[in-house]
Protein backbone atom coordinates (compact mmCIF):
# COMPACT_ATOMS: atom_id res chain seq x y z
CA UNK A 1 0.00 0.00 0.00
CA UNK A 2 1.31 3.44 -0.88
CA UNK A 3 1.87 5.74 2.03
CA UNK A 4 -0.07 8.98 2.28
CA UNK A 5 1.48 12.37 1.66
CA UNK A 6 1.75 14.76 4.62
CA UNK A 7 -1.24 17.00 5.19
CA UNK A 8 -0.84 20.74 4.99
CA UNK A 9 -1.17 22.56 8.29
CA UNK A 10 -1.52 26.16 7.14
CA UNK A 11 -2.77 28.54 9.88
CA UNK A 12 -6.45 29.10 9.12
CA UNK A 13 -9.78 28.71 10.85
CA UNK A 14 -13.04 27.49 9.35
CA UNK A 15 -16.50 28.86 10.15
CA UNK A 16 -19.58 26.81 9.22
CA UNK A 17 -22.39 29.19 10.10
CA UNK A 18 -24.66 31.36 7.87
CA UNK A 19 -25.07 34.05 10.55
CA UNK A 20 -23.61 37.43 9.64
CA UNK A 21 -22.92 38.05 13.35
CA UNK A 22 -20.78 34.91 13.52
CA UNK A 23 -18.96 35.72 10.29
CA UNK A 24 -18.05 39.22 11.40
CA UNK A 25 -16.89 38.10 14.86
CA UNK A 26 -14.82 35.19 13.54
CA UNK A 27 -13.25 37.30 10.81
CA UNK A 28 -12.11 39.89 13.37
CA UNK A 29 -10.86 37.21 15.78
CA UNK A 30 -8.90 35.54 12.96
CA UNK A 31 -7.31 38.89 12.15
CA UNK A 32 -6.35 39.37 15.81
CA UNK A 33 -4.57 36.02 15.78
CA UNK A 34 -2.97 36.39 12.33
CA UNK A 35 -5.02 33.51 10.93
CA UNK A 36 -6.60 33.06 7.53
CA UNK A 37 -10.40 32.87 7.67
CA UNK A 38 -12.57 30.60 5.52
CA UNK A 39 -16.33 30.02 5.40
CA UNK A 40 -18.30 26.93 4.41
CA UNK A 41 -22.06 26.96 3.84
CA UNK A 42 -22.70 23.25 4.42
CA UNK A 43 -21.20 20.23 6.18
CA UNK A 44 -20.11 18.53 2.92
CA UNK A 45 -18.40 21.76 1.81
CA UNK A 46 -16.71 22.03 5.21
CA UNK A 47 -15.47 18.43 5.10
CA UNK A 48 -14.08 18.94 1.60
CA UNK A 49 -12.04 21.92 2.83
CA UNK A 50 -10.89 20.09 5.98
CA UNK A 51 -9.79 16.94 4.14
CA UNK A 52 -7.87 19.06 1.64
CA UNK A 53 -5.97 21.01 4.33
CA UNK A 54 -6.48 20.79 8.10
CA UNK A 55 -7.61 24.04 9.72
CA UNK A 56 -6.17 25.20 13.02
CA UNK A 57 -9.71 25.27 14.45
CA UNK A 58 -13.34 24.83 13.38
CA UNK A 59 -16.39 26.79 14.54
CA UNK A 60 -19.79 25.39 13.59
CA UNK A 61 -23.46 25.95 14.40
CA UNK A 62 -25.81 22.95 14.84
CA UNK A 63 -28.61 24.72 12.93
CA UNK A 64 -27.45 24.15 9.36
CA UNK A 65 -29.71 23.32 6.45
CA UNK A 66 -29.70 19.81 4.93
CA UNK A 67 -27.09 18.35 7.33
CA UNK A 68 -26.77 19.60 10.89
CA UNK A 69 -23.52 20.77 12.47
CA UNK A 70 -23.38 17.87 14.91
CA UNK A 71 -22.68 15.60 11.92
CA UNK A 72 -19.49 17.57 11.28
CA UNK A 73 -18.46 17.38 14.93
CA UNK A 74 -19.06 13.61 14.98
CA UNK A 75 -17.14 13.11 11.72
CA UNK A 76 -14.07 14.94 13.04
CA UNK A 77 -14.10 13.27 16.45
CA UNK A 78 -14.30 9.80 14.87
CA UNK A 79 -11.40 10.38 12.45
CA UNK A 80 -7.93 9.41 13.66
CA UNK A 81 -6.42 12.11 11.49
CA UNK A 82 -8.83 14.92 12.39
CA UNK A 83 -9.89 14.52 16.01
CA UNK A 84 -6.98 16.77 17.01
CA UNK A 85 -8.72 19.80 15.45
CA UNK A 86 -10.25 22.06 18.13
CA UNK A 87 -13.99 22.54 17.56
CA UNK A 88 -16.35 25.16 18.97
CA UNK A 89 -20.13 24.89 18.62
CA UNK A 90 -21.93 28.23 18.16
CA UNK A 91 -25.45 28.45 19.60
CA UNK A 92 -28.05 31.12 20.32
CA UNK A 93 -30.59 29.61 22.71
CA UNK A 94 -30.57 28.05 26.19
CA UNK A 95 -31.84 24.75 24.77
CA UNK A 96 -29.04 24.69 22.18
CA UNK A 97 -26.45 25.44 24.87
CA UNK A 98 -27.67 22.44 26.90
CA UNK A 99 -27.75 20.01 23.96
CA UNK A 100 -24.41 21.17 22.53
CA UNK A 101 -22.61 20.40 25.78
CA UNK A 102 -23.22 16.72 24.98
CA UNK A 103 -21.39 17.02 21.67
CA UNK A 104 -17.67 16.23 21.50
CA UNK A 105 -16.60 19.82 20.93
CA UNK A 106 -13.86 21.85 22.55
CA UNK A 107 -16.26 24.51 23.77
CA UNK A 108 -19.71 26.05 23.32
CA UNK A 109 -19.97 29.69 22.24
CA UNK A 110 -23.21 31.59 22.84
CA UNK A 111 -23.76 34.00 19.95
CA UNK A 112 -25.85 36.23 22.24
CA UNK A 113 -22.99 36.99 24.63
CA UNK A 114 -19.97 38.92 23.31
CA UNK A 115 -19.38 36.78 20.24
CA UNK A 116 -16.00 38.16 19.19
CA UNK A 117 -14.57 38.06 22.72
CA UNK A 118 -15.77 34.46 23.05
CA UNK A 119 -14.10 33.45 19.79
CA UNK A 120 -10.88 35.22 20.83
CA UNK A 121 -10.99 33.36 24.16
CA UNK A 122 -11.58 30.02 22.43
CA UNK A 123 -8.63 30.52 20.08
CA UNK A 124 -6.32 31.51 22.93
CA UNK A 125 -7.45 28.62 25.12
CA UNK A 126 -6.57 26.04 22.45
CA UNK A 127 -3.15 27.64 21.94
CA UNK A 128 -3.63 30.03 19.00
CA UNK A 129 -1.83 33.07 20.37
CA UNK A 130 -2.68 36.64 19.45
CA UNK A 131 -0.44 38.48 17.03
CA UNK A 132 2.85 39.20 18.77
CA UNK A 133 2.42 36.33 21.24
CA UNK A 134 4.65 33.27 21.69
CA UNK A 135 5.56 31.38 18.53
CA UNK A 136 4.38 28.03 17.27
CA UNK A 137 5.40 24.84 19.05
CA UNK A 138 7.01 23.51 15.90
CA UNK A 139 8.12 26.79 14.29
CA UNK A 140 9.10 26.13 10.63
CA UNK A 141 9.19 22.35 11.14
CA UNK A 142 5.89 20.58 10.28
CA UNK A 143 6.26 17.06 11.68
CA UNK A 144 3.90 14.17 11.05
CA UNK A 145 3.18 12.75 14.50
CA UNK A 146 1.48 9.53 15.56
CA UNK A 147 -0.03 9.79 19.03
CA UNK A 148 -0.90 6.43 20.61
CA UNK A 149 -2.93 7.23 23.73
CA UNK A 150 -6.03 5.56 25.20
CA UNK A 151 -7.03 8.30 27.66
CA UNK A 152 -9.57 10.68 26.04
CA UNK A 153 -8.33 13.54 28.22
CA UNK A 154 -4.68 13.04 27.31
CA UNK A 155 -5.64 12.59 23.66
CA UNK A 156 -7.45 15.90 23.69
CA UNK A 157 -4.68 17.84 25.42
CA UNK A 158 -1.70 16.43 23.54
CA UNK A 159 -3.24 16.11 20.09
CA UNK A 160 -4.71 19.58 20.03
CA UNK A 161 -1.59 21.14 21.52
CA UNK A 162 0.46 19.61 18.72
CA UNK A 163 -2.10 20.34 16.01
CA UNK A 164 -2.46 23.99 16.94
CA UNK A 165 1.32 24.21 17.10
CA UNK A 166 1.55 23.17 13.45
CA UNK A 167 2.02 19.39 13.50
CA UNK A 168 0.02 16.90 11.43
CA UNK A 169 -1.34 14.56 14.13
CA UNK A 170 -2.87 11.10 13.80
CA UNK A 171 -4.45 9.68 16.96
CA UNK A 172 -4.83 5.97 17.78
CA UNK A 173 -5.95 4.30 21.00
CA UNK A 174 -3.68 1.28 21.48
CA UNK A 175 -0.53 -0.44 20.29
CA UNK A 176 -2.26 -2.57 17.67
CA UNK A 177 -3.72 0.53 16.01
CA UNK A 178 -0.27 2.16 16.17
CA UNK A 179 1.29 -0.75 14.23
CA UNK A 180 -1.39 -0.45 11.55
CA UNK A 181 -1.01 3.32 11.30
CA UNK A 182 2.77 3.07 10.84
CA UNK A 183 2.27 0.46 8.11
CA UNK A 184 -0.11 2.75 6.20
CA UNK A 185 1.46 6.20 6.74
CA UNK A 186 4.78 8.00 7.06
CA UNK A 187 5.49 9.60 10.44
CA UNK A 188 8.40 11.60 11.78
CA UNK A 189 7.78 10.93 15.49
CA UNK A 190 5.67 8.51 17.52
CA UNK A 191 4.39 9.49 20.96
CA UNK A 192 3.56 6.21 22.68
CA UNK A 193 1.65 5.85 25.93
CA UNK A 194 3.11 3.02 28.00
CA UNK A 195 -0.13 1.62 29.42
CA UNK A 196 -2.84 0.90 26.81
CA UNK A 197 -5.40 -1.87 26.27
CA UNK A 198 -4.98 -4.71 23.72
CA UNK A 199 -1.28 -3.96 23.24
CA UNK A 200 0.70 -1.66 25.51
CA UNK A 201 3.32 0.83 24.38
CA UNK A 202 6.30 -1.30 25.41
CA UNK A 203 5.17 -4.23 23.25
CA UNK A 204 4.21 -1.99 20.34
CA UNK A 205 7.61 -0.26 20.35
CA UNK A 206 9.40 -3.62 20.46
CA UNK A 207 7.39 -4.89 17.48
CA UNK A 208 8.08 -1.71 15.48
CA UNK A 209 11.82 -2.06 16.07
CA UNK A 210 11.67 -5.73 15.09
CA UNK A 211 10.12 -4.63 11.78
CA UNK A 212 13.02 -2.28 11.14
CA UNK A 213 11.13 0.92 11.95
CA UNK A 214 13.61 3.64 12.96
CA UNK A 215 11.16 6.47 13.63
CA UNK A 216 11.88 8.14 16.99
CA UNK A 217 9.49 6.67 19.57
CA UNK A 218 8.89 8.77 22.66
CA UNK A 219 7.39 7.15 25.76
CA UNK A 220 4.55 9.12 27.34
CA UNK A 221 3.51 8.06 30.83
CA UNK A 222 2.46 9.20 34.27
CA UNK A 223 5.30 7.16 35.80
CA UNK A 224 8.73 8.57 36.58
CA UNK A 225 11.34 7.19 34.20
CA UNK A 226 13.17 5.26 36.91
CA UNK A 227 9.95 3.37 37.71
CA UNK A 228 9.82 1.76 34.24
CA UNK A 229 11.38 -1.69 34.72
CA UNK A 230 11.38 -3.05 31.16
CA UNK A 231 14.91 -4.10 30.16
CA UNK A 232 14.19 -3.20 26.54
CA UNK A 233 13.02 0.35 27.25
CA UNK A 234 16.27 2.11 26.30
CA UNK A 235 16.68 -0.07 23.20
CA UNK A 236 13.22 0.67 21.79
CA UNK A 237 12.54 4.27 22.86
CA UNK A 238 14.34 7.49 21.92
CA UNK A 239 12.95 9.70 24.66
CA UNK A 240 10.60 10.10 27.59
CA UNK A 241 7.78 12.52 28.47
CA UNK A 242 6.12 12.44 31.86
CA UNK A 243 2.47 13.47 32.17
CA UNK A 244 1.19 16.09 32.45
CA UNK A 245 3.06 17.10 29.30
CA UNK A 246 3.54 20.85 28.81
CA UNK A 247 3.95 22.97 25.71
CA UNK A 248 7.58 23.53 26.68
CA UNK A 249 8.16 19.74 26.87
CA UNK A 250 6.87 19.38 23.32
CA UNK A 251 8.96 22.29 22.05
CA UNK A 252 12.14 20.68 23.40
CA UNK A 253 11.18 17.28 22.00
CA UNK A 254 10.42 18.55 18.51
CA UNK A 255 13.59 20.63 18.33
CA UNK A 256 15.62 17.51 19.14
CA UNK A 257 14.01 15.61 16.29
CA UNK A 258 13.41 18.45 13.82
CA UNK A 259 14.05 17.92 10.15
CA UNK A 260 13.63 14.15 10.13
CA UNK A 261 11.66 12.63 7.25
CA UNK A 262 10.92 8.97 6.59
CA UNK A 263 10.82 6.13 9.04
CA UNK A 264 11.86 2.65 7.92
CA UNK A 265 15.24 1.05 7.97
CA UNK A 266 17.01 0.55 4.66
Amino acid sequence: MSKSAPTSTCPWILLVDPSEVSRKACKEAAKNHSLEFKIAETVPEALALIYKSKPAAVLVTPGLAVMRGNVLVAALSSSTGHRSIPVAVIVQSDAAVASSKEMESTTVIDRREGMQASVDEFLERVGLEREGGPGSIVEAYKPRILLAEDSPTSQLILARMLHVGGADVTVVEDGEEALTAVKENDFDIILMDIEMPNMDGLEAAEKLRAQGIEIPIIAVTGYEKNKITSEDFEKNFNGFLQKPVTKNDLQILLRLHSGRRGGTAA
